[in-house]
């Protein structure tokens, strides 16, 4: 090779070695060029779909893996909830079983609903009376005429006193107070009676009203004294200074009057419900009738009730348990997220172990021991049904049991007691603490993996955040690296066209050199 080509090779090797460096990074430290928008204008060739694929391969990697991973969890943990919540549901149900004296309850039938009914508690005896119901207790009511609802009562200050069963108060009115303004003011004051206005419409004249009733019913003597009202006024007060205050009664306060099992005493009382005459009854009185008969049984039909809600409850959290366990042999991937999972697996045993068989907590020598002795039984069938390990309710059974044995149904949910002490604590008790393991909030199998589920899930976030941001980086790494190759090559290019014009250049001076020796 010519000396001169030579030397021109060389100075552009060194000139590529150091735009290399230069641009891609190396000894002569960073890049020197930023952003990466149109690839391929030296090389011909497209970056941008090739750093896409690239990092599509990453993200799609990471789908499989973490965020997959994430998307289990998610739902192992949504699962878990919701049979906590069930479990707590449950809990709920039984929180009475630890006191069901309330099983037996006594209701009240009546012989004509629209004179008298009547409600009982448990202290109250088995037993039918029959009641006159001579009077109603009524609200005392007065009434004062005035011109108009909108109109001023009166052009100058002045003061209504009521006397209210036998305490005065003294309402002071201002001049212009219209009709509606005072009985706000009078329903303002509190001093035991309702005011309201209407107008009548009838003719002219005084066609507004005044109402004031008394807040209590019945009537404030004691003798019943005819005539006797519970309301009195003192005023000066005029409808604009014609017509004095004038209110009369129209309606009398009066006790509820009845006869009870044809007596000739009669029973007063201020109010229509009747609660201090036949003990643990009360009355209400609807209207007057010369004679009703009220009937007092025994009920267990709330007994009942609660054992319903609760099968229902357990037979839901029963049923939602072994679809969240529920394990398909032709799936080689399980698509349920619980399939077989050992804590809800664990918790379907528990429960089944705490509903079926004796109670431990009993002595053998208790009368009832078992739910089943009381009606409540676990289905099961061999071939597999559905409804396997559900309870299933015979309510007459149930109904006879405590018709029969009450104490014994009553130790069998609170437990044989010393006094108030329990010796041994019977299935409200067990149940709930079998529960309570479950569910607790510090140590329940189910609150712990619930808690273990969201501690696994956020650090899976933070992992997925941090790859994440790795894949975008090594993204703009490679745009970066890309651009400045770009730009290599261009120079490059630059550089091959100089030196094909240099070395073109040389070959013609050095023809024309040996032409010019051989002449």
């Amino acid at each position: 090779m010519p000396k001169k080509v030579y030397n021109v090779c060389t100075v552009l090797r060194k000139k590529l070695h150091t735009i290399l460096i230069v641009n891609l990074g190396g000894e002569s430290g960073e890049p020197i060029m930023s952003g990466f928008s149109v690839p391929g204008i030296g090389s011909g060739i497209d970056w941008s779909s090739y750093i896409n694929a690239v990092t599509k391969t990453q993200t799609d990697a990471l789908s499989r893996t973490l965020v997959a991973q994430q998307t289990k969890l998610a739902a192992q943990q949504a699962v878990i909830g919701q049979v906590k919540g069930l479990v707590t549901d449950l809990q709920a149900s039984i929180s009475g079983f630890q006191s069901v004296g309330n099983f037996q309850t006594m209701s009240v039938g009546t012989s004509n609903a629209n004179v008298a009914t009547g409600m009982a508690t448990t202290v109250a005896l088995s037993q039918a009376f029959t009641v006159n119901v001579n009077q109603l207790a009524t609200n005392e009511v007065w009434q004062a005429q005035f011109t108009g609802v909108g109109n001023s009562v009166t052009s100058t200050n002045q003061t209504l006193t009521i006397n209210v069963r036998g305490v005065n108060h003294v309402v002071n009115v201002n001049a212009g107070t219209t009709l509606t303004q005072l009985a706000q003011q009078l329903n303002q004051a509190n001093i035991g009676v309702n005011a309201t206005v209407f107008d009548t419409g009838a003719g002219t004249g005084n066609t507004a009203r005044l109402a004031i009733t008394d807040s209590l019913s019945g009537k404030n003597d004691p003798q019943q004294t005819p005539g006797k009202y519970n309301l009195s006024f003192t005023s000066t007060l005029t409808d604009l200074n014609t017509a004095s205050f004038g209110a009369i009664p129209v309606i009398e306060g009066l006790d509820s009057k009845i006869f009870l099992n044809g007596g000739a005493d009669p029973i007063y009382r201020a109010t229509n419900n009747v609660g201090d005459v036949v003990p643990g009854v009360t009355i209400q009185l609807l209207s007057t009738n010369p004679s009703v008969t009220l009937t007092v049984s025994a009920s267990t039909a709330d007994a009942s009730t609660k054992m319903q809600d609760f099968i229902k409850k357990y037979n839901t959290l029963i049923d939602t348990l072994k679809k969240a366990i529920a394990f398909d042999p032709s799936q080689s991937v399980q698509s349920n997220p619980t399939a077989s999972d050992s804590t809800l697996t664990s918790v379907l045993s528990q429960l089944e172990a705490s509903i079926t068989g004796s109670i431990p907590t009993l002595p053998t020598t208790s009368s009832i021991t078992s739910l089943a002795q009381i009606g409540i039984t676990t289905t099961f069938s061999a071939t597999g049904s559905a409804t396997n390990g559900e309870l299933t309710f015979d309510q007459a059974k149930f109904s006879q049991a405590l018709a029969s044995n009450f104490t014994g149904v009553q130790q069998f949910f609170e437990g044989i007691k010393n006094g108030i002490q329990v010796i041994n604590p019977g299935f409200g008790k067990y149940l709930n603490d079998s529960l309570n393991n479950l569910v607790a909030p510090i140590n329940g199998v189910l609150a712990s993996k619930f808690d273990s589920l969201g501690t696994q899930l956020d650090q899976l976030s933070k992992d997925i955040q941090a790859k994440s941001q790795r894949i975008n980086a090594n993204a703009d790494e490679m745009k970066q690296k890309f651009a400045n190759l770009e730009v290599v090559l261009s120079q490059l290019k630059q550089q091959q066209n100089s030196l094909s014009s240099m070395v073109t250049a040389l070959s013609t001076t050095s023809s024309s050199s040996k032409s010019s020796s051989g002449n």
